[in-house]
């Protein structure tokens, strides 16, 4: 039996009927233990695509754009 350590914290919720997905997520061990944050995802249909915007406690704000084929990894 192998023992694990859970390395990250990550909750997923969706939200306005299912069309958006936010996570939070945080390091729980080693040096970047107080690292968190949150990302936002949404999949523009219409456009053929998928957009992200990612947020965290260091100050980092990106946002990501994504063919449809990139879509189950985004989930």
């Amino acid at each position: 039996m192998l023992n694990t350590i859970k390395l990250l914290r990550d909750e997923q919720n969706k939200f306005m009927d299912d069309t958006v997905l936010l996570k939070n997520f945080e390091i729980l061990v080693g040096n970047n233990q107080v690292y968190k944050g949150k990302s936002m995802s949404v999949c523009q249909s219409t456009q053929n695509r998928w957009k992200q915007a990612k947020i965290d406690n260091n100050g980092g704000y990106f946002n990501f754009t994504g063919s449809p084929i990139d879509i189950p990894v985004l989930i």
